[in-house]
C-alpha cells in the first residue's frame, strides 16, 4: 500500500497493519512537497492519511 499513488506522492508511509485490518499505523513526515504556503502539513495529505471507506 505504500506504493499507492495518493500515499506515495504525499509522503504517507504505512508502518503496521493489524491482522484484522482494524488498526493501521501511518506516518506523515513534513517535506517540501506536502507543506502549504504557511509551512504546515497540506490538508489533503492529512485527509488521505485518515480517510476510510465503508
Amino acid at each position: 500500500m505504500n506504493l499507492w499513488p495518493p500515499f506515495l506522492f504525499s509522503g504517507i508511509e504505512i508502518g503496521h497493519i493489524s491482522d484484522d485490518f482494524r488498526a493501521i499505523d501511518v506516518e506523515l513526515r513534513e517535506r517540501f512537497y506536502n507543506r502549504n504556503y504557511v509551512g504546515c502539513h497540506f490538508g489533503g495529505s492529512l485527509f488521505a492519511m485518515t480517510a476510510r471507506s465503508g
